[in-house]
């Protein structure tokens, strides 16, 4: 009886895989295609929603070789200049539980206000807010590089690391860094 369990147990786990890598986590990545070419944009096209590929042997991404899960995503000047601005909603980095290195550098990211992200929700936009940013961030546990480097992030980026406990190294040059902010806020 526990023989047959544990491969039922098994067996189910093999079917939610999709060629190579979590489904979840094929999913969360055509999200991040789709925000990063949000509204009409052509970037990260190796990144196909079909089935016939492993989405851990798309340009950018590396899996863990045992368990496949997402461990590295590179995204590095993804955005085109044309579509401006990119508010990143970091809750779309919440399924790679297992994620350790983040590019994300040269995206023209920047961090929204809460009246613009009330504004574009409705127009199916995607934002990196600044409300609950720390509590989406620290889901990524195992996160230690977080690269943010030329962007156009303001010292409110701050705030949204704070909850990164294992993170050691960190990339913020070549952004608007120039406010000040108050350490009590980072507590």
């Amino acid at each position: 009886m526990v023989l047959r369990l544990l491969s039922w147990v098994i067996l189910a786990m093999a079917m939610s895989r999709c060629h190579g890598c979590l489904e979840g986590e094929r999913l969360a990545l055509l999200h991040i295609k789709a925000s990063i070419n949000h509204p009409n944009g052509t970037s990260l096209p190796g990144w196909k929603d079909d089935y016939t590929g492993n989405c851990c042997d798309w340009p950018g991404v590396v899996c863990h070789k045992a368990t496949r899960f997402v461990v590295e995503l590179q995204l590095i000047n993804e955005r085109q200049n044309k579509l401006g601005d990119w508010c990143l909603n970091v809750s779309l980095f919440r399924p790679f539980e297992s994620l350790a290195y983040l590019r994300l550098d040269m995206n023209q990211l920047v961090i929204c206000n809460d009246d613009e992200e009330i504004l574009t929700m409705s127009s199916t936009s995607f934002f990196f807010s600044v409300v609950g940013v720390e509590n989406q961030l620290s889901k990524l546990r195992n996160l230690e590089v977080l690269d943010l480097g030329e962007n156009n992030l303001d010292s409110r980026v701050l705030l949204s690391i704070n909850g990164l406990t294992s993170l050691r190294s960190l990339d913020l040059s070549f952004n608007r860094l120039n406010s000040s902010i108050h350490l009590k806020d980072m507590s």
